[in-house]
């Protein structure tokens, strides 16, 4: 894992990769943790759809 010494001829971690591996491992939680709010803010879209629809109250959430 070279690319930022090959892309922009410097070398932050004197050639060895580890910025390169914290550079994609920040990458990745970031992924992981927009995944994890899409999905709660996908669920919150859904029970409001079907409060609408009169077919859920938020009382009988569990995990609240």
């Amino acid at each position: 894992m070279d690319f930022i010494e090959r892309w922009f001829h410097i070398s932050p971690d004197g050639g060895n990769g580890t910025f390169e591996g914290l550079y994609i491992g920040g990458f990745l939680v970031m992924i992981v943790i927009m995944a994890i709010e899409f999905r709660h803010r996908l669920a919150e879209l859904f029970i409001g759809y079907l409060e609408q629809l009169g077919k859920y109250d938020r009382g009988d959430r569990f995990d609240s």
